[in-house]
């Protein structure tokens, strides 16, 4: 009778169905295949004490709940464990490979301000303090002398929610913001600290400002609220997406290294990662407008060019039922610019997104932005910016 091979296995205690988990996971395996790790990789699920018992492994890299980080079984294994979870911080007797979360928040913030947003209204949750208030000093500190306010709300909203329906905890969401929002002018960009409370702000504003629906940005971090739910008739959610593939291939590259060398995790330093890349939808899409009807139109429009659409001016007068006179007045009344002008810089917006933050080709990205050639692309970031497309992409990683 064979007997079961020991420590041969390297080990992810996470949920796989969440986008945190999947990401990481992700990123671990291609380093595994691409480096030709001769043990196995097995991810065990989200139970991290269970994982712990099993033992007899040359690694383990986990999202740990607060039972787990709190206990001393992390720091009692015979091999070596990593966390890629900043939920609580710096955990002692282990690696810790996490989020940069100032990185982040600064990210959130050039972001909006790219968007010509100078309003600002900051939501955190206050179950998670530590990286919290990481990432509202990194908003807060890119934001510098430009914000024309900001104002900050934090609260235990899981608590709270726990502790009552869904709707009164709506109706307490929303008199706790309603004051915030009485100060703040329309065209207003709300930061909050993860997709499930950006989610709840845009909830928030759909049953008690729809007059701000369109007018008021919303940005989240984590990027998984398009893996696990649905906000229904509310704009696509934008997101800073945080490196977890990167820390889940860095975490799969260490163990490899030093697999089952416990001492040798204890002289890690904590490693940060800064984030991936902010994921632009409809939520923060066009740029600051005060005006409803007319910020309704420029995330029409740009989710209609999303979809590979070349919208022109016609095509608003039409789906928004005014004729083009009035839309060019629209537009040069709250945007300083004609309709047709602003189409034209939403697509040139767009293009710059791409060659920024995906792999597409150029011509890829003149087809997806409604330039009929390539070489029309190439001739308006020429008068706009005096260099190709290719080479604004190389100077945009460069500065990476």
């Amino acid at each position: 009778m064979l007997s079961r091979p020991q420590q041969n296995v390297f080990r992810f205690t996470m949920d796989r169905m969440n986008a945190i988990g999947a990401r990481v996971i992700e990123g671990a395996l291609i380093c595994a295949q691409e480096k030709e790790c001769p043990w196995m990789v097995e991810t065990v699920g989200p139970d991290a004490k269970y994982a712990i018992r099993m033992g007899d492994c040359l690694g383990l890299c986990g999202l740990f709940n607060k039972e787990v980080a709190e206990s001393s079984a992390l720091r009692e294994t015979s091999f070596p464990v990593i966390n890629v979870s900043n939920r609580w911080g710096v955990l002692a007797g282990v690696g810790n490979f996490l989020s940069d979360d100032e990185a982040i928040g600064g990210e959130a913030a050039a972001h909006l301000l790219e968007r010509g947003y100078r309003h600002f209204m900051i939501v955190g949750e206050l179950q998670q303090k530590k990286f919290v208030k990481e990432r509202i000093d990194g908003f807060r500190a890119r934001l510098g002398g430009l914000a024309a306010s900001c104002e900050i709300v934090t609260r235990d909203f899981f608590t709270a929610l726990h502790a009552q329906t869904m709707p009164s905890f709506i109706r307490e969401t929303e008199e706790e913001l309603h004051p915030v929002f009485q100060r703040l002018p329309m065209d207003v960009a709300v930061f909050a600290s993860n997709d499930w409370l950006a989610g709840l702000v845009q909830r928030v504003l759909l049953e008690h400002y729809p007059e701000r629906v369109h007018t008021t940005a919303v940005l989240g971090v984590d990027d998984e609220q398009h893996t696990w739910w649905y906000l229904g008739p509310l704009a696509g959610l934008s997101s800073v997406r945080p490196a977890f593939h990167a820390m889940g291939a860095a975490a799969m590259e260490w163990m490899m290294e030093h697999p089952g060398d416990r001492e040798a995790i204890l002289r890690e330093k904590t490693r940060r990662f800064a984030p991936e890349r902010v994921v632009m939808r409809a939520s923060t899409a066009g740029g600051a407008c005060a005006d409803p009807m007319t910020a309704r139109m420029i995330r029409w429009a740009w989710q209609a060019m999303q979809e590979g659409n070349k919208v022109q001016v016609s095509d608003l007068a039409l789906q928004f039922h005014m004729s083009r006179r009035t839309l060019d007045r629209k537009f040069s009344q709250h945007l300083g610019m004609g309709a047709g002008d602003y189409l034209r810089t939403q697509r040139l917006d767009m293009a710059v997104h791409l060659l920024r933050s995906t792999e597409m080709t150029i011509a890829e990205i003149s087809q997806r932005c409604g330039y009929t050639k390539q070489d029309t692309l190439s001739t308006v970031f020429r008068r706009e910016f005096d260099k190709t497309p290719m080479e604004f992409r190389r100077e945009a990683r460069k500065e990476k």
